[in-house]
């Protein structure tokens, strides 16, 4: 549009120039000044009538100001005027304006106005129009520091108990417990120095707007001059600044016909910085023919102009110069820089107190030592040579302590005592026990009626080396070792008199070794638990045997492992009227019975009572039937076998009833490769079976047994 606009604007100023020697009117060369609070500004344009019809004339108007803020503005418009009559002018005009600001930014816009003059009265109205947008005038940033900063004092505090190795002090086993205490004192000062610069830019921006304004002539003698008063209103508005509306009023005052003067006030301060100027305007011919011609283009520049309105046609064109207004100050906050700097300092105390105390662990301790003296008197200092000489010499709670090496003799226990070779639990505060080689004994061990006897950590090895207990009411085996025995039994354990015992054996190994043999015998109660124990290589033995005779017993055989036997892992026999309770559970067996017998196998005899539950056993390659109940004479049994695997074995259960005996039998959940056979073997017997038996994966072979629902 601008570009259009020049061109127009230059092809009719050109025509203009090519026809003024056609002209009648010459063009006006107008000079002007003014003066405010702010500035002052000059500014010079020329009127050029383009065509000159009878009543109207077209002209062209290029115009250039000058303001002491070096700013420039340029100006390029066309207009018409006609005449009405003889007492009203009416005009139009276009106007394409550009401003070089002191902050070295241009700004265009166009502009129009309307005008009806007449001898009395004025009126102009005036619109503008930018074609720029805001521009850059400056910058500024702004800092803003923050300090801030403490001091944090924490204390913590922390406790550890810590233990020594057990040792040995006279009589007696000891550990030193150490409280280790810790306190810190942890201060830290610390400071944070933020600093936040924000970034400011101020623009510059045309205003978009109107003014108007209607004056009148003031009735004065001709010969005074033209004086005329104005009251106008103007409007202004802007993106990024506050719009301007105000009020102005104009005095003129024309003097002499080349000479004008005038002054404006405005409403306030806020259109051009000032709300007042002052100037004069001085108007002459400007003869472009006679200036060619070589004669003066401004002849008659001071002779009086007619007083009417066809005079007004050449008249300036008064319209407001480019309003532009500078932005406050727009925060860029994609500028925005926030620098930390943290500082800090920490400063720990710290302290730790130990308090030692020492402990008894174990008391009433007589220590055995094979390199000890003939004169030792059972100190730690001063130990017994041999165990014999330990377990006679016992003392309140009959604590015998063995320290490595080699023992041989018989042994013979005649009071309670509780025997411990090296690296048996001394009952340390942590759980660890003395360090060192276990005793090695190879002699053989005899107790009878005694009260209480507690065997742990001892390794019985060589072809002699047994141990018999004979009416032990409470009898504790743990953590022995048993190797190279040839005889069938390495540990008796027989009950024939008392009233009440208790047997454990437990966590023990036997390795080429004889078995375990339980005989009870006695019209007492005897509970024993048989767990956690290892056999392996039994090439002369079985594992555990076990003979009920009389009484009443109760046994829980679990988590023991067996191979390699050449009798049955696990035999059990009861006789007479005794009754047997054992539970058999969590056991493994493999390759146990190779001379041809069950790995795990039970014999009730006379009128003997026994209830056995066999469960989660792991039982392969037995040397015949995996598990083997039978029953004769006049016994009594109840069974539960439950999720046992049964491999290699032939069958995996077989059991049996014999002439009045009587079973009743429950399988659940177990898996037999060679299935399962059960036998009512004389009428006479009770046989009952109870399943469900599709609960278990093998065949099942039946035999005038009864199947219960």
């Amino acid at each position: 549009m601008r570009k259009s606009l020049i061109c127009v604007v230059s092809g009719l100023f050109l025509s203009g120039l090519s026809t003024l020697n056609l002209q009648a009117e010459p063009a006006q060369l107008t000079l002007s000044g003014r003066a405010g609070d702010a500035e002052a500004a000059a500014a010079g344009e020329v009127f050029i009538p383009l065509w000159l019809p009878e009543k109207g004339c077209l002209y062209a108007v290029p115009r250039l100001e000058r303001s002491g803020e070096q700013e420039t503005q340029g100006s390029l418009g066309v207009g018409y005027r006609h005449l009405l009559g003889k007492s009203l002018l009416l005009g139009g005009n276009l106007f394409y304006d550009s401003q070089w600001t002191k902050n070295n930014n241009r700004f265009d816009q166009v502009g129009g106005g309307v005008e009806a003059l007449s001898r009395w009265v004025d009126i102009r109205a005036n619109y503008y129009l930018p074609e720029s947008g805001p521009k850059y005038v400056d910058s500024m940033s702004l800092s803003r520091q923050e300090v801030r900063g403490g001091v944090q004092s924490q204390s913590y505090a922390g406790e550890t108990t810590e233990y020594s190795e057990p040792y040995a002090v006279g009589n007696e086993f000891r550990q030193d417990s150490f409280t280790i205490r810790e306190q810190w004192q942890v201060t830290e000062r610390w400071q944070r120095e933020t600093t936040t610069t924000r970034f400011f830019d101020r623009y510059e921006e045309p205003m978009q707007g109107w003014d108007a304004e209607l004056g009148v002539r003031l009735p004065l003698p001709e010969a005074w001059g033209q004086y005329r008063i104005f009251g106008g209103l103007y409007d202004f508005q802007g993106d990024g600044v506050e719009s301007i509306r105000g009020v102005q009023g104009r005095f003129e005052a024309r003097v002499l016909s080349a000479l004008t003067l005038d002054a404006i006030v405005f409403e306030d301060d806020e259109l051009y910085g000032t709300d007042w100027y002052a100037g004069f305007r001085v108007t002459v011919p400007l003869d472009f023919a006679r200036l060619a011609s070589g004669k003066n283009p401004f002849a008659g520049a001071f002779e009086r102009r007619p007083d009417d309105l066809r005079s007004r046609l050449f008249d300036p064109v008064l319209r407001s110069r480019m309003v532009i207004q500078e932005t406050d100050w727009i925060e860029d906050a994609s500028k925005t820089v926030v620098e930390v700097k943290n500082t800090s300092d920490t400063d720990v105390q710290h302290a730790v107190t130990t308090n030692t105390v020492p402990h008894t662990i174990m008391s009433d301790v007589t220590f055995v030592d094979d390199e000890g003296s003939s004169n030792g008197v059972g100190t730690a200092e001063a130990p017994y040579e041999t165990i014999q000489e330990g377990v006679d010499h016992a003392f309140g709670q009959g604590n015998v302590y063995v320290q490595s090496g080699s023992y041989d003799g018989d042994v013979v226990i005649r009071n309670s005592v509780s025997l411990y070779g090296r690296g048996s639990d001394v009952h340390a505060l942590d759980g660890r026990r003395p360090a060192g080689a276990r005793p090695q004994f190879s002699g053989s061990m005899y107790a009878s009626n005694v009260m209480s006897i507690a065997l742990q950590g001892i390794d019985f090895i060589g072809a002699e080396s047994v141990a018999t207990f004979l009416d032990v009411q409470t009898l504790e085996l743990s953590d022995n070792r048993f190797s190279g025995q040839f005889g069938s039994t390495v540990l008796a354990v027989t009950f024939n008199s008392v009233s009440e015992a208790h047997l454990q054996v437990i966590g023990n190994r036997f390795e080429n070794s004889g078995n375990i043999f339980i005989t009870v015998d006695t019209p007492g109660q005897v509970n024993g638990v048989v767990s956690q124990n290892v056999f392996s290589n039994q090439v002369n033995s079985g594992a555990i045997r076990m003979d009920v005779v009389s009484g009443t017993s109760d046994f829980d055989i679990s988590d023991n492992r067996m191979s390699g036997t050449l009798f049955s892992g696990l035999d059990i026999q009861t006789f007479n009227s005794a009754q047997l309770t054992v539970d058999i559970r969590n056991n493994t067996l493999q390759q146990t019975g190779q001379m041809g017998l069950p790995a795990i196998r039970m014999r009730a005899f006379d009128s003997s009572s026994l209830t056995f539950a066999l469960r989660n056993n792991q039982i392969r390659q037995s040397g015949a039937e995996g598990i083997s109940p039978y029953f004769f004479g006049s016994s009594q049994g109840v069974g539960l076998l439950e999720s046992n695997v049964i491999e290699a074995s032939n069958p995996g259960l077989r059991a049996v009833t014999f002439e009045t005996s009587h079973l009743q039998l429950q399988l659940l959940n177990n898996v037999s490769q060679q299935g399962y056979v059960l036998t009512r073997q004389n009428l006479g017997s009770v046989f009952l079976v109870q399943g469900p038996l599709s609960s278990n994966q093998g065949t099942f072979q039946l035999n005038n047994v009864t199947i219960l629902p």
